[in-house]
């Protein structure tokens, strides 16, 4: 059965229940108020969003930096569609709008426990810049990637 092709665009207003609901199913174990905090930075930070056939299936969110790195804030993919290419389409549109704002790379933080987070990220040209003990709710490990551009 062949996969209907991915559209990936700018966040609209009629996207924020998605991100909402995304955010708190994908970040809630690392941030209680991820649904709220989460909408706030799509909001005020530049916003891809993913629909296959019409339906949302994932988002980002970039903060971009002149001359310094852009950081990817939050990366979220429904857990039905993952393994299916869009994370790497999200990175790939984080990365056209980090090289457009003029940065020098992407930086992202990651639980050091999301294994096929960080198997996405190192496939995809970023490395472990430094650790972060205790990084979410002072008790879960995370990591520091950087793909520099």
């Amino acid at each position: 059965m062949q996969r209907s092709p991915l559209s990936l665009r700018s966040l609209r207003g009629d996207d924020a229940a998605f991100v909402s609901q995304l955010s708190a199913e994908a970040f809630s174990e690392f941030a209680p108020d991820a649904r709220r905090s989460t909408l706030w930075l799509a909001e005020h930070h530049p916003t891809l969003v993913v629909e296959r056939s019409g339906d949302r299936v994932g988002f980002c969110v970039v903060r971009s930096a002149q001359r310094h790195p852009a950081e990817l804030i939050a990366i979220a993919v429904r857990e039905r569609e993952r393994g299916r290419g869009i994370g790497r389409a999200l990175l790939a549109g984080a990365e056209r709008l980090a090289r457009a704002a003029g940065s020098t790379g992407l930086v992202l933080h990651t639980a050091e426990a999301n294994l096929a987070a960080l198997d996405l990220f190192m496939k995809s040209g970023f490395r472990v810049t430094r650790k972060l003990p205790g990084y979410y709710l002072r008790v879960f490990d995370a990591v520091e990637m950087l793909k520099e551009f």
